[in-house]
């Protein structure tokens, strides 16, 4: 189950991670995890101990001017600068000192954008002007709320004037929308995109069709020339399984997620990300392109994201003409030419914000792991990889503390971790100890 929102029961959120060790042995631990789903089902699948060695100095950042509020998604610009996005459409980019902030600047002002649910910066591109990428998209929109709401804009500096540069993109009837970005080292840019149901069939609580592009991690050439972000559907903002995009650049990768919140493209080369299971009062499953069963209720997951590959949560429009797409694929279930996951996250976790940790922080034991949040549990966890970054050596939790509500994080330049805690409205920060104290 999921929340993205904190007007939401629950969301779900996707996450795309990826770890591999750079030696050629696999990670070492002291106790061996295991390795299916725990008694315990709000824990992970490969379930280890915490590393007592991964120890960190906490706090919060605090500053003199506007206040945050429901903070949803963060990155570290070029410029060295914190880039914090709100619920309510604004942004702010904080100057630190250390875990001081000095500085506060108002990038968008509220309700400059819809919801802000992720930002990011092209590796690929020139470091001058400082450009951000913004994805902003409807939450809550409700059953007459316009269907194709979600949006990604650009923001050049100095006067960070937004530019829409691709429109159209599907939104739920609750909180299910555009959410997390990432750039790949082509410079091309990944979009988790949410879906419409529950499990592929639309209910009282997902009342809207799952569409051609909803559901899916999108991927969009946005330094071609001739890029056309300006999607268009036929019939226009009708949802529905006969719907079809007539016009803009942006395409399925992979599908079958249900609503993922970040991806992260790994240094490895992979994409990962994770997907909250579905909730079984929340909707039926499709079973065939026209019948369905009873609503499922199964744990979020991580997923090694490969290209065509489908993830097993239906999309009717896109089953049209791929017959697989709608049937719904359970974690713990093979379908023929659907993917598994590689690990599960638990159930009612909503794991959310991800990253992949870079820092040589304590002598290099978290170097290229994967570091997640749950927003509906509080935790963050450490994930090792396996050497070759096809699947999971283990999943321990990183920090004692539980947040409230944290639903992103990021690595700064010396490998201390922000989370930003959306109910407590702050960034939190956790700063490595020197390792061996």
């Amino acid at each position: 189950m999921s929340p993205n929102a904190a007007l939401a029961g629950t969301l779900i959120f996707l996450i795309a991670v990826l770890g591999a060790c750079s030696d050629g042995e696999e990670p070492a631990l002291d106790v061996e995890p295991t390795s299916a789903i725990t008694p315990d089902l709000q824990s992970p699948s490969h379930l280890a101990p915490p590393d007592e060695r991964l120890r960190f100095e906490s706090g919060v950042l605090r500053w003199d001017g506007s206040d945050i509020s429901e903070p949803t998604t963060l990155a570290f610009g070029p410029d060295g600068r914190l880039y914090v996005g709100q619920l309510n459409g604004q942004i702010v980019a904080l100057t630190l000192d250390q875990q001081t902030v000095t500085n506060a600047d108002l990038i968008a002002d509220a309700d400059t954008f819809q919801s802000v649910l992720g930002l990011a910066f092209n590796p690929v591109g020139a470091i001058e002007p400082i450009t951000l990428y913004v994805s902003h998209t409807l939450l809550y929109g409700g059953t007459d709320g316009p269907a194709f709401a979600g949006a990604i804009a650009k923001l050049t500096a100095p006067e960070f004037q937004p530019e829409e540069i691709i429109t159209g993109l599907p939104v739920s009837n609750a909180e299910h929308g555009t959410n997390g970005m990432a750039f790949d080292s082509q410079g091309r840019l990944f979009i988790a995109q949410g879906g419409t149901t529950n499990a592929g069939v639309p209910s009282e609580r997902f009342d809207r069709a799952e569409t051609p592009l909803s559901g899916a991690i999108l991927v969009a050439d946005i330094g071609d020339l001739e890029f056309d972000g300006s999607i268009e559907h036929d019939p226009a903002n009708v949802a529905s399984d006969a719907t079809d995009q007539v016009a803009g650049d942006v395409q399925v990768f992979a599908s079958g997620f249900r609503n993922p919140y970040d991806i992260v493209v790994h240094s490895n080369g992979f994409i990962y990300a994770t997907d909250n299971g579905p909730n079984g009062q929340d909707g039926p499953q499709s079973v065939t392109c026209a019948s369905d069963d009873a609503g499922p209720t199964h744990p979020d997951e991580l997923n090694l994201v490969s290209e065509g590959e489908y993830y097993g949560h239906p999309n009717r429009n896109r089953g049209r003409r791929d017959e697989r797409q709608c049937a719904y694929q359970a974690a713990d279930e093979s379908l023929p030419n659907g993917t598994g996951p590689i690990a599960t996250l638990g159930f009612f976790v909503s794991a959310d914000g991800m990253i992949e940790y870079h820092s040589k922080s304590f002598d290099g034991l978290l170097q290229n792991n994967l570091i997640y949040v749950e927003w509906a549990q509080g935790r963050a966890w450490r994930v090792v990889l396996t050497r070759d970054g096809l699947g999971v050596v283990s999943i321990s939790q990183l920090l004692p503390e539980r947040m409230r509500r944290p639903l992103d994080l990021v690595e700064g330049p010396d490998g201390t971790l922000y989370i930003a805690e959306m109910d407590a409205d702050r960034i939190s920060f956790f700063r490595p100890m020197p390792y061996g104290e």
